[in-house]
């Protein structure tokens, strides 16, 4: 990169005793060995680099000597630059998320000229529990973005609210180089509680196997037996079961309890969901 002068280097001079080929060779070789050596310095440093004045090139070939500012009639040569394509972003400009369940996204960015790039993130982050990484690569990039957002991070009502990130994709070309900014949108809307599509276990056996020895409706496997997400203002407040006879058998506050019986005769209980301004009503059969 000494041979750059004010990024403003179309055409310059070049006088050595080997061929053409071996100078640019050797020239390219000099400064790979610099980005690779380091890659963020190298992003980092960058300006300062291209930025230098004329200095005489001889520590790469002791037959090549460069100088920007030097004209020298034998076997001189014009080195042309090529144009530099700006690496771009690759992701969608809007997502929209539920609070109260993890959401990731891989960022994604790509140069069509294959050169190292940096991709990072330059505004605040996202409120609470947030991970964004920079990362870097050749060609490619992408690093995961996570996010838990609460209900607290709605707007006072509930409704919703949109969160704006800008990241930006820098590329190594020399002495050009190019970078691109995007405005992605994090827009959270509080979820709506779906009974419609919750279809829980209709049948336990606590007899102490290890397999269905308790009525649970969390943590399942099959997602559609889970409880509904609470919807932020629609949460969970309690279960209670009764038998035939609506005798209350068992009640509970707590969304992830574990009923076992209670070592209830077997037979078909009924048990009352309620939320903060919905409901749910079923049966559980015990069997042995």
């Amino acid at each position: 990169p000494s041979y750059v002068q004010n990024n403003i280097a179309r055409d310059f001079y070049a006088s050595f005793s080997n061929t053409s080929k071996e100078a640019t060779d050797a020239m390219q070789t000099a400064e790979k060995e610099l980005i690779m050596a380091n890659a963020s310095d190298y992003f980092k440093n960058r300006t300062n680099i291209i930025t230098r004045g004329p200095k005489l090139l001889t520590d790469i070939n002791s037959s090549i000597f460069i100088n920007p500012r030097v004209e020298i009639p034998s076997k001189d040569i014009i080195i042309n630059i090529d144009e530099n394509n700006d690496p771009v972003i690759n992701n969608e400009t809007e997502y929209v998320i539920e609070p109260n369940q993890t959401f990731e996204v891989d960022i994604k960015a790509s140069d069509a000229d294959n050169d190292l790039i940096l991709l990072e993130l330059i505004s605040d982050g996202l409120p609470g529990d947030f991970q964004f990484k920079p990362s870097s690569g050749v060609g490619e990039v992408s690093s995961k973005l996570i996010w838990n957002p609460t209900c607290d991070f709605l707007s006072s009502d509930f409704g919703p609210k949109g969160y704006n990130l800008t990241f930006k994709v820098t590329d190594n070309n020399c002495p050009y180089f190019g970078e691109t900014t995007k405005r992605i949108k994090f827009l959270l809307e509080k979820p709506v509680v779906d009974w419609a599509s919750f279809i829980p276990p209709n049948a336990f056996s606590p007899n102490g196997d290890g397999i269905n020895d308790v009525f649970k409706l969390t943590n399942l496997n099959i997602p559609y037996q889970n409880l509904p997400i609470d919807g932020c203002d629609d949460n969970f407040e309690s279960i209670i079961f009764v038998d035939r006879t609506g005798v209350e058998v068992y009640k509970t506050n707590d969304k992830y309890f574990e009923w076992d019986g209670g070592n209830r005769s077997p037979g078909v209980y009924y048990y009352y969901i309620k939320y903060t301004k919905s409901e749910y009503k079923g049966s559980v059969t015990i069997v042995y």
